[in-house]
């Protein structure tokens, strides 16, 4: 599951990329720490979408 998170968050056009993909990555920190904390998929699915919502209108 490791690899193909990383594999999202980290590969664009089949090359590494921190640059491209910060969007991701940024959206990724909240979404990994209530992940941790609640164990739940439902929280964790929403607030990653939420953030990466919030990301996309600021940016």
């Amino acid at each position: 599951m490791a690899a193909l998170l990383a594999q999202e968050l980290l590969l664009s056009d089949s090359h590494f990329s921190l640059t491209e993909n910060y969007l991701k990555l940024l959206a990724a920190i909240p979404a990994f720490i209530v992940a941790f904390l609640t164990k739940s998929l439902l929280g964790t699915v929403v607030i990653g979408v939420l953030f990466m919502m919030m990301l996309r209108f600021v940016s």
